[in-house]
């Protein structure tokens, strides 16, 4: 028996195939059929039925009457003898049988709806469910005597038209973003038919009107919309849809951009699916897998085997079958590269981000991706962008480019969601201030895609991981760790190689990477060299008509042990030397020349004599090809060989991909205004070969031409390939055109904080320089390599780096060797800089120096002002005040934000903000604190005028420290939970060891002892692990204090003496005073008996302090002394020794120092 087919959106149809069922009694005999199932979910009552279609009857009669209506219904639709029945019928009760073979149009929408909303890739599904809505629900049906089904119905028409409004408000975006006006109109108006006053659905069908041509349409669209609402509602259409209206009467509605080709329908044909064969165990497992991460248990599998295996076509045949089984599935890959992958940072996941975020026109140009996953990735950008901008703003610029993104992203979001303000922010101020940790970023891209995958399931296949860098493997595993409870399924596919380096420290490599990752998951492994099937070769033969009986498929099984690529290598050579021919009726068959024994003997050997045999012409093209690598571009090619595109072009899609399948299409890109077109050998042994057929010069040669033509092509965009030019230019033996883009990728490294690979491409432009001869210009060009490669090594290894250490001392050579130039201020600053953070006070001042002499005979009034902030730097850390505050304050009274707020990218910090912090912590020393206090205000404020996070952490943070050592913990407190939310999206080690200090002292002076003193400690060691030592002297004696403050006397006496050693071995002076203060205190609690000692350490502090005229410190010293004075009653000699101290402020009354002085002098008087 056919399905029963029931048809309730619209009117009323029940039938069977193409028959209509009729014989219905009456309307309600239909109404009681829908309403079963409707409700199909419950069994019902046959009282309650009665009394809702008979509500008027004794109960007796409309349960006769349901008796009645039942015996109808079923005889009309073969309820008796259908099986299983479609009614389940008991004394009690009546339910419809939803395992019945029927079909109901409202259930399938429902579903179909709920499907869509589940993904947003579903369009399929979307699509169905606008199909099945032909109208209202049970529109005409009508049991006027029964109100409580006619409320029924109302109800739940409401329900159904609310969604199938959205859908078809979906689709009109959809439509409308791919330009389909026609279609975006019509789904339009259906909105308007359920819902006449739903403006943005009048805002929809204005603009579709309008960009269709139809302008005047438009207009009367809006009148249509003023009236519905003046006449049901007595309103007036928002201001949203009045400025529309003017600027469609005006004529100046802005046309949206040309939306990619893919969005528009049937704009391609189909992509040519490679051939593939077997390997079903392996393909069995991938699905398996996915499976489970669709389930929300995330996957890691691994595949690998030798060459020719067909780990690449096994995966992607799997991706296709994913694909087609999922259609709420996303996928996307990225590549790692031979010969210079390992040194591009994180490629393969930068690749895969720009295709979760849309970019993928040109690889569906190039016929690599089919147009409904072209679509799908499409539909995914509202959600990847909402990702980056809520989860990945790091990303944004770095792993991402932004521009393209944000071109993409208007065209594809509609309206103004919360989010895209964020996204705007980040795209217009990509990579400010410090680069983020490397950790930063894993854990941004493991948010990011956690919440792509949360509304879609993701495939991501990462390709040749044998050459990846080691910041991809680092994030890989990163990734890894976090999968389990998502839904995501990641594939790697790697083959051996050898020589590949080990682990070196935190380097992860593929084996040790390998290791702990089967040590983690388990049998994560799918190694194709163990998969040896016979019905491989057989599956393959059989594509073909042939008549190859057994025993040439044992002897060819025999010779290449189903291996793919041999297999197919040899079959291929066997056909074109005529060993296997097409007999009369087109099925191959084995000639009688065959000879085994004459067949080449390895996989190697059967892509030599392939490629031996191609035409000349064919094998000089793909040999300028191979110097690109395993991927190349068609236009460089046929630029270096002198040939035409177009020629060149038809010549790879035609022969070469098709006939001999050498080669593959991979993607294809506009690049400055020029279509740049790329292929990939169709496996990298048919590269290799080709290349190791160059003799050295013709090598050299080329590889010169093509980094010429990469280089005319990507002018202007050359960061991008900056590793691939490095790579050409120094096989060529141009050795500073290959210095130089080493510099350039160890820069683009940095911002992608991918430090490991920045310090190597810098070494090896290093390396390379050592054989240039020496000169000056040869010394500049290595002084400036060596501030390159310290920004990096200071990030990976902190201040306490050796190499940096060494590179610091090679760059202080060369200043002393070469002459000194204005252009050189950058690096003079940077390397006082370094020693200052080391505490090497007497190689940064000598540093300075040198800048100041350059300044002095330049006569750059910038220059002078800039090594002022230097010099005053250096010199407060000696306790240098005076001359430290006149130093500084010649930027700060120079300094002009919107003049020099540019000098930060030079200078790694802003000169005006830093001088005003120095100089704020000098005048408090020096006793103006009131000074002290409106210079460090003006700090936060600019701070925040230029808005970039290191900027206002390096402010806050210094300004929140401030207050601290003035005691003025309420005005630290606002500064503290500034820079902690500021921390959690800019985390960056140096301001995060500060702040936990800082925390804890904070929570010192409000009592908190236990909680403030273990902050401090993780602080102080933090602050140390990074190399750091500035001021070190002052953080150990604050936290000295703070064992003081809590009784802890022993603890805080080895941390006095620490500071004292460390000031004897540094010279950092300009915190001694206390130092020796807090001693004096210590001993006092310690050994009561010490006062003589503590006398001594007073009065010293007083002398140190005295002579640095620090008269904050000599304040407390004073106080410290007249204290002990006061317990031993010499009450006249403390006032003495203390009042002149406190009557030489001048401001300041009002802060805890002067306030504990006045009221010491008055217990004293």
């Amino acid at each position: 028996m056919n399905l029963l087919e029931i048809h309730l959106l619209g009117s009323f149809q029940v039938g069977r195939g193409k028959t209509p069922i009729t014989g219905f009694e009456s309307n309600k005999v239909r109404a009681l059929l829908a309403y079963l199932v409707v409700e199909a979910n419950t069994p019902h009552q046959r009282r309650k039925l009665a009394a809702m279609f008979w509500p008027e009857f004794p109960e007796s009669t409309a349960l006769s009457n349901l008796r009645y209506a039942l015996s109808n219904l079923r005889e009309v639709i073969g309820d008796r003898s259908a099986r299983p029945p479609y009614l389940e019928i008991s004394p009690q009760t009546i339910q419809f049988n939803i395992n019945s073979r029927s079909s109901v149009d409202v259930s399938v929408f429902e579903q179909q709806y709920n499907q869509s909303s589940k993904n947003p890739l579903d369009f399929q599904s979307l699509n169905l469910a606008a199909e099945l809505f032909r109208g209202e629900f049970l529109e005409g049906l009508s049991v006027p005597d029964s109100s409580n089904f006619e409320e029924w119905v109302m109800l739940k028409r409401d329900h159904l038209n609310r969604l199938a409004n959205e859908v078809f408000y979906r689709l009109a975006n959809d439509c409308e973003v791919s330009g389909d006006y026609r279609q975006a109109i019509s789904f339009a108006e259906r909105q308007l038919g359920l819902d006449p006053w739903r403006e943005e659905a009048h805002r929809q069908l204005m603009r579709c009107l309008y960009f269709s041509g139809q302008r005047n349409a438009a207009l009367a669209q809006y009148e249509t919309c003023h009236r519905t609402l003046a006449d049901e509602m007595g309103i007036e259409p928002d201001l949203e849809t009045q400025q529309l209206r003017k600027q469609i009467y005006e004529d100046n509605l802005t046309a949206p951009p040309t939306p990619p080709a893919f969005l528009r329908h049937s704009t391609s044909s189909p992509v040519e699916h490679p051939r593939f064969v077997s390997r079903q165990d392996p393909l069995n497992r991938l699905h398996k897998a996915l499976e489970q991460a669709v389930s929300g248990q995330g996957q890691l599998l691994l595949v690998t085997g030798s060459p020719g295996q067909g780990k690449t076509a096994l995966v992607r045949e799997f991706m296709h079958q994913a694909l087609e089984a999922h259609p709420e599935l996303a996928a996307a890959w990225g590549n790692s590269y031979a010969y210079f992958g390992s040194g591009d940072p994180y490629l393969p996941f930068r690749e895969i981000l720009e295709m979760l975020t849309g970019q993928v026109e040109h690889l569906w140009e190039a016929g690599a991706i089919t147009q409904d996953h072209a679509r799908r990735m499409w539909h995914l950008i509202p959600n990847s962008a909402r990702a980056l901008a809520q989860q990945g703003f790091a990303l944004i610029g770095t792993f991402v480019s932004s521009r393209p993104l944000f071109q993409r992203v208007s065209l594809a979001v509609k309206g103004k969601p919360d989010w895209l303000g964020e996204l705007c922010k980040a795209i217009q101020r990509p990579g400010e201030g410090q680069p983020p940790t490397q950790d930063d970023l894993f854990q941004q891209y493991c948010r990011v895609l956690t919440a792509i995958a949360h509304q879609t399931p993701l495939l991501l296949f990462l390709d040749d991981l044998q050459w990846a860098d080691t910041s991809s493997l680092g994030l890989l595993f990163h990734l890894s760790r976090l999968l389990s409870k998502s839904r995501i399924l990641i594939i790697g596919v790697f083959r051996p190689v050898e020589g590949l380096p080990s682990s070196n420290g935190d380097s992860p490599s593929l084996t040790a990477m390998l290791n702990e990752l089967r040590l983690l998951h388990g049998d994560i492994l799918i190694n194709l060299d163990d998969v040896s099937e016979r019905n491989f070769l057989d599956a393959y033969l059989d594509l073909e008509p042939n008549q190859l009986d057994e025993a040439f498929r044992d002897e060819l099984f025999k010779y290449t042990n189903s291996h793919p690529l041999f297999t197919i290598e040899m079959l291929f050579g066997m056909q074109e030397r005529g060993d296997l021919i097409q007999n009369r009726e087109g099925k191959w068959v084995a000639s009688q020349s065959l000879n085994w024994d004459y067949l080449p003997p390895r996989v190697e050997a059967a892509v030599a004599e392939r490629l031996r045999n191609l035409p000349q012409s064919f094998l000089e093209l793909l040999k300028i090809a191979s110097i690109e690598g395993e991927r190349f571009t068609a236009e460089v090619a046929a630029q270096v060989e002198g040939g035409d595109e177009q020629k060149t072009l038809k010549l790879l899609r035609g022969d070469l991909e098709h006939k001999y399948r050498l080669i593959q299409a991979d993607s294809s890109r506009i690049v400055n205004g020029k279509r740049l077109s790329r292929f990939r050998f169709s496996h990298i042994l048919f590269q290799r070969y080709l290349y190791n057929q160059l003799d050295v010069v013709e090598r050299a040669q080329l590889h010169q031409q093509v980094g010429a033509v990469l280089e005319e092509y990507f002018s202007g965009m050359l960061e991008e390939i900056a590793v691939q030019l490095a790579y050409h230019f120094r096989l060529a033996g141009f050795l500073q055109k290959a210095i130089h883009y080493f510099q350039f990728a160890g820069q683009h490294a940095i911002r992608l904080s991918s430090f490991k690979d920045a310090i190597s491409h810098f070494n090896t432009a290093l390396s390379l320089l050592k054989s240039e001869p020496e000169t000056v210009d040869r010394n500049l060009q290595e002084l400036n390599l060596l501030m390159s490669l310290s920004a990096p090594l200071m990030l990976e290894g902190g201040y306490a780096s050796p190499e940096l250490g060494n590179v610091g001392n090679r760059m202080r050579q060369l200043l002393n060797d070469i002459p000194l130039k204005p252009e050189l201020f950058p690096t003079i600053v940077a390397l006082s800089s370094y020693y200052s953070m080391r505490a090497d006070y007497q190689k940064a001042l000598a540093v300075i120096l040198q800048g100041v002499r350059l300044a002095e005979s330049s006569g750059n009034d910038l220059l002078s002002h800039i090594i002022g902030w230097g010099h005053g730097f250096v010199l407060l850390g000696l306790g240098e005040l005076s001359e430290a505050s006149s130093q500084l304050e010649k930027m700060v009274s120079f300094y002009d934000p919107h003049e020099h707020q540019e000098l930060r990218n030079a200078y790694g910090a802003d000169p005006g903000i830093a001088s005003l912090t120095w100089s704020s912590w000098t005048l408090w020393l020096l006793g103006y604190t009131e000074r002290a206090l409106s210079h460090s205000r003006r700090v936060v404020d600019l701070g925040l005028l230029l808005g970039d996070p290191d900027t206002q952490l390096f402010a806050q943070t210094l300004a929140a420290f401030l207050h601290l050592l003035m005691r003025e913990t309420k005005g630290a407190i606002d500064l503290l939970q500034s820079c902690s939310s500021l921390m959690k999206q800019y985390p960056m080690p140096l301001y995060s060891a500060d702040l936990e200090f800082l925390q804890g002292l904070y929570l010192i002076h409000n009592e908190e002892p236990e909680v403030g003193l273990a902050k401090m400690s993780r602080g102080i060691d933090a602050y140390q692990a990074i190399g750091t030592r500035f001021m070190l002297s002052m953080r150990f004696a604050l936290q000295a204090e703070a064992f003081l403050r809590t009784g802890q006397e022993e603890k805080a006496s080895q941390l006095l003496e620490q500071a004292e050693d460390f000031i004897e071995e540094t010279g950092e002076l300009f915190y001694k005073a206390e130092v020796l203060r807090l001693k004096g205190e210590v001993l006092l609690l310690q050994f009561p008996n010490s006062s003589e000692d503590a006398k001594a350490c007073f009065s010293r502090a007083l002398q140190v302090a005295g002579q640095q005229k620090a008269k904050t410190l000599e304040l407390r010293a004073a106080m410290s002394l007249a204290r002990l004075w006061q317990n031993q009653g010499r009450l006249k000699e403390a006032q003495k020794l203390l009042t002149p101290i406190y009557r030489r402020f001048t401001e300041g009354f009002d802060t805890p120092d002067l306030k504990e002085a006045r009221a010491l002098l008055e217990t004293l008087n």
